[in-house]
This record gives C-alpha cells, sequence and structure tokens, in this order.
C-alpha cells in the first residue's frame, strides 16, 4: 500500500487479502506469467497470455478470454 499519507478516501480504493503462504511464493504468483495466468480472473474466464516486465518502465499486460 501507498504512503497513508497520498490516500484519497473520494477518490482511491484498497483492495487488500491475506494469504497463507510464503512471501517469495505471493511475489511468485504476481511476477511470473505462468503462474498468474493460473488465478488472475475468475473462472469460467481465462488468462490466455501475459507479459510481466518488472524493470522501471517495464510493461504488464495480459489477455483474458470470456468462456
Amino acid at each position: 500500500m501507498t504512503d497513508a499519507s497520498d490516500f484519497d478516501p473520494n477518490l482511491d480504493l484498497v483492495l487488500e487479502r491475506f494469504v497463507d503462504v510464503p512471501p517469495e511464493l505471493a511475489f511468485r504468483g504476481w511476477t511470473d506469467p505462468e503462474m498468474l495466468k493460473q488465478w488472475f480472473c475468475p473462472r469460467p474466464w481465462k488468462t490466455v497470455a501475459c507479459e510481466i516486465d518488472l524493470r522501471v518502465g517495464g510493461a504488464f499486460n495480459t489477455t483474458m478470454e470470456s468462456p
């Protein structure tokens, strides 16, 4: 989450979810395209393509497919 002083309750929404996994696995789930494709959208939708470039100025792109 960003610094609380940057949060504007009229414009910003914060979603948090706590999962019982090691931090390294959670990081991989967000940064490894093949792992992200397994969980990123609700079934019966599918994430069929994913590009993640973690460099500064990089890209994050997903393609989802409807049932």
